[in-house]
């Protein structure tokens, strides 16, 4: 049951719905927050209507021994100040509400995120293996331009450090294709375009 189905009960069904949940074990604060109602507004409600609690029996009795006649007319008070406060009790708790449903989910967000760890990990190296891999700068097709090759071919002797020229020979031997001569002739170009301002 709502506040609003609460509400529009009379004050001995009112009664009478607690004295039932009472004897189910709940307590009255259990079934006030149930019901989203404040236990102060129930009790001051029941008082009004000549019903006290009675802690031995835990159950709301008639103060005057003589229990009130059902009828139409509702015979609940409202009082500005405490609608306003029962409102701002209302608001407050949805938004409370609302405050534990986010943290709720946020908590199962990161509980996933956890749960995922390693598998985000594994593509985030997958990730950079790739970028790495490709991150190489694609090297342009080996094209010689035998246009700027003109004149005699001269003789020439040059000292290469040793590594460099192991390097050299490997590449002249994978690229067999062009001479030794032509490669050194647009490296040295090709040197030569980039460099001499």
């Amino acid at each position: 049951m709502d506040r609003k189905e609460f509400d529009n009960l009379d004050t001995l069904e009112q009664v009478e719905y607690f004295n039932k949940k009472l004897k189910e074990n709940l307590s009255i604060s259990k079934i006030c927050k149930n019901i989203g109602i404040a236990r102060t507004t129930v009790t001051d409600r029941f008082k009004r209507a000549g019903f006290k609690f009675d802690k031995n029996k835990k159950c709301y009795k008639s103060i005057t021994n003589e229990l009130p006649q059902k009828s139409d007319k509702s015979n609940t008070f409202v009082t500005p100040s405490e609608r306003t406060e029962n409102n701002g009790n209302i608001i407050s708790q949805e938004n409370n509400l609302n405050q534990i449903v986010d943290i709720i989910n946020l908590k199962n967000d990161i509980l996933e995120l956890v749960s995922l760890k390693q598998e985000i990990k594994n593509t985030i190296e997958a990730v950079k293996k790739y970028e790495f891999k490709n991150n190489v700068i694609d090297i342009p097709e080996l094209k010689i331009d035998f246009s700027k090759m003109t004149g005699q071919i001269k003789n020439r002797s040059f000292k290469v450090y040793e590594d460099i020229l192991k390097k050299f020979l490997k590449f002249a031997k994978e690229n067999k294709k062009f001479k030794q001569q032509d490669l050194l002739s647009q490296a040295m170009l090709e040197f030569i375009e980039r460099y001499d301002k």
